[in-house]
């Protein structure tokens, strides 16, 4: 990527806080059209082979995230206290912001996820509503199968193709409860510890039933040595 660099005493047209989708966006757009930009980044500049592949560190253990605290007040006049768990406000540290993680996956919602509004009730001070349009409206334009495809090719020239029409995990082909904490486990326990995976995962699935996720917070709170 071409990049100008700026000397610190010499005046820019903007200076944008964060590359995130938004000032990413906004900076390319005002220097293609003759604008000087400078961009200011707390995080680093990851390239393609840093990123990890790594759903339990990045999403529930917040690798990405800032490695300082968050304060949060929900006042002008409230005195700011540092919040970790859950952090103050979740976003990707580093050039691109959150963005840099987007995984292109656009799972399909459920009927309920429609209408919280109506089952939950409000919630004040929030523009909490139901969607305008029901899952029965969309349901047609869905696609009926999310088939998956791998082709290795090898060596001497010959080709292997495995398909699969409805991958695990997709309605038609669900995970048991079983299959669902096999894999977790697989993910969890080498980073948190077998019982602290375990504790965690028992929490999870008696989410409905919970009156409180300090449980699910104590697991995720330090990783296993």
């Amino acid at each position: 990527m071409r990049q100008r660099a700026f000397p610190q005493g010499e005046a820019v047209d903007f200076v944008i806080v964060g590359s995130g989708a938004a000032g990413g966006v906004l900076a390319k757009e005002l220097a293609t059209n003759g604008f000087s930009v400078v961009v200011l980044e707390q995080g680093p500049w990851r390239r393609a082979e840093e990123f990890r592949h790594d759903e339990l560190g990045n999403w529930f253990l917040n690798a990405l995230l800032p490695e300082h605290p968050a304060t949060f007040r929900r006042t002008a006049e409230e005195q700011a206290h540092v919040q970790t768990q859950p952090p103050a406000i979740l976003y990707a540290q580093g050039v691109g912001g959150s963005s840099v993680h987007f995984t292109a996956n656009f799972w399909r919602l459920r009927p309920v996820d429609f209408e919280e509004r109506s089952l939950l009730g409000p919630i004040s001070g929030t523009g909490f509503a139901d969607w305008p349009i029901t899952y029965e409206e969309l349901e047609p334009y869905f696609p009926k199968q999310w088939p998956g495809k791998v082709r290795v090719k090898l060596a001497g020239g010959k080709s292997l193709v495995s398909q699969v029409l409805s991958p695990k995990g997709e309605i038609e082909n669900p995970m048991s409860t079983a299959e669902l904490e096999e894999k977790f486990q697989t993910l969890a326990v080498p980073v948190l510890g077998t019982e602290k995976a375990s504790m965690l995962a028992q929490g999870i699935l008696g989410l409905e039933n919970s009156k409180s996720l300090e449980g699910i917070f104590t697991a995720l709170a330090s990783r296993s040595t």
